[in-house]
């Protein structure tokens, strides 16, 4: 880049004009002068990481990336000053964003744009995106944020990424009516079909967990699902066991295991956990963690808890973004 190597940072306050004249000239650049300014003021309220060159602190790019449901990123408002383009700055955005996303505990990040912007289109599939859909108009890629070959090794299990041979497993835990007590019950006919009829994969944040057999070199008997998930919000973490399993400290050795890796993984500031109030056995193994009371709701029409363990080092944070002890150090109880 002739001596001027970008830097990837976070978005500031003041950065606010020369990001917003950026993503303008941008749309001028492909829809033309007739763009109405007003009509992208989502530019002005995200957080987003910008690419700076040296010295000057000149403002050369900007990309966005929107937190959505069901563990998705969706990264908006992608753009490079016309001097500066062609020389890396928007890959090195885009995986700036992949890895914020991954950190997260995301398992994807969706795009779109439009079908003509074939520069864009190339620039994103290069970035490992895949088309999903697209028409005349439109366009729509993924990319996954999953992982083949991690493990995370305890005393006496092994966790590693679902794959196909993990489907009859995974409707055993499905369908097992302990197991599912608390869960709202023994998921669905449709849901288990689906899940026969479609192999699983590896992603991110989700663990099978094995037991190594001594008989059977090489193989492995699995015990249950560990997972990191973040549909309510926040990043969850939940565990199922087969019923054999309970009891004998197997819950509080893989969730020990799963908190060090998201610490170490994500730069998420808390994880929080979910049990039906009269699982008694689901919250003592929170509090034994060091989770703390968050919240009551009701899920599934029955009453709920959800604690909250926050990072080393970092002061308990309630749900609604209050920090500090107060009452969120009572503990963990059932319902009376």
């Amino acid at each position: 880049m002739a001596g001027r190597v970008p830097t990837i940072r976070d978005f500031d306050p003041a950065d606010q004009a020369a990001a917003r004249a950026i993503i303008q000239a941008g749309l001028r650049d492909r829809w033309g002068d007739g763009l109405d300014p007003d009509a992208n003021p989502d530019s002005d309220v995200v957080v987003a990481t910008l690419s700076k060159s040296d010295g000057d602190e000149e403002v050369v790019g900007i990309g966005i990336l929107v937190p959505e449901a069901d563990g998705l990123s969706r990264i908006v408002r992608m753009s490079v000053a016309r001097g500066h383009r062609r020389r890396g700055i928007a890959g090195a955005l885009i995986a700036e964003l992949i890895a914020r996303a991954r950190s997260r505990g995301h398992h994807a990040v969706i795009i779109s744009t439009d079908t003509p912007w074939t520069d864009a289109v190339a620039l994103y599939e290069d970035s490992g995106f895949e088309v999903t859909e697209s028409d005349e108009a439109d366009i729509h890629l993924w990319l996954d944020l999953v992982w083949s070959d991690e493990e995370v090794v305890t005393e006496r299990t092994v966790l590693k990424a679902p794959t196909a041979a993990d489907n009859m497993f995974v409707v055993e835990m499905l369908t097992d009516d302990p197991v599912r007590r608390f869960l709202g019950g023994p998921a669905s006919f449709a849901i288990v079909e689906w899940i026969k009829a479609h192999s699983l994969a590896p992603q991110w944040g989700t663990f099978i967990v094995h037991l190594p057999e001594s008989d059977l070199p090489g193989e492995r008997q699995r015990i249950g699902v560990v997972a990191l998930e973040d549909w309510r919000g926040d990043l969850e973490l939940s565990l199922q066991l087969l019923p054999e399993f309970w009891g004998q400290g197997f819950a509080h050795e893989l969730s020990l295991a799963v908190v060090d890796w998201a610490w170490a993984n994500t730069d998420a500031p808390s994880i929080i956990a979910v049990s039906h109030a009269d699982n008694a056995r689901a919250i003592a193994a929170m509090e034994r963690l060091g989770f703390v009371t968050d919240r009551r709701f009701e899920e599934f029409g029955e009453p709920h808890i959800q604690g909250r363990l926050s990072r080393p080092g970092r002061p308990v944070q309630h749900s609604d973004g209050r920090l500090g002890p107060g009452d969120v150090r009572a503990p963990i109880r059932p319902s009376p």
